[in-house]
């Protein structure tokens, strides 16, 4: 059976504690444990909402990131090909152009006929005409 004492000047401390007070301090105890956990939990979802924020911004950032990238991409691969087609077509025209041997050969017909020493219409008409006054002035 419970011993009461009715000690009024004595400390608390020195009071027997009685089965009610030991489950009721363990229930005090598990209680702050209970809102330690809640503010744990509190700052985790905190937490985890934030993280979840950052995520998704950061993907809608990479996602427009990716978009411009394709873009990029696109509009690099144009170049490329018109590149490619005005390489092909400077190859065209490369391969129409003389090459060393014609070079060669026209020289050779150059320096053959030595257009230099061709004669212009004019000259030929105030040679002709020249020649013309000698045998007229040898035989007068």
């Amino acid at each position: 059976m419970v011993e009461l004492n009715f000690d009024f000047g004595a400390k608390k401390k020195d009071l027997p504690l009685m089965p009610h007070d030991d489950a009721l301090a363990q229930v005090r105890d598990l209680m702050g444990r209970v809102r330690t956990l809640e503010d744990s939990l509190a700052n985790i979802r905190k937490k985890i909402q934030i993280t979840d924020s950052n995520l998704i911004s950061r993907s809608k950032q990479l996602d427009t990131e990716i978009k411009v990238s394709y873009t990029d991409i696109k509009e690099i691969r144009r170049d490329l090909i018109e590149l490619k087609d005005r390489v092909a077509l400077m190859f065209k025209e490369l391969k129409l152009r003389a090459t060393t041997d014609d070079v060669k050969v026209l020289q050779r017909y150059i320096d053959m006929w030595e257009p230099v020493k061709f004669v212009t219409k004019n000259e030929i008409d105030a040679i002709v005409e020249e020649k013309v006054r000698e045998m007229l002035s040898k035989k007068l």
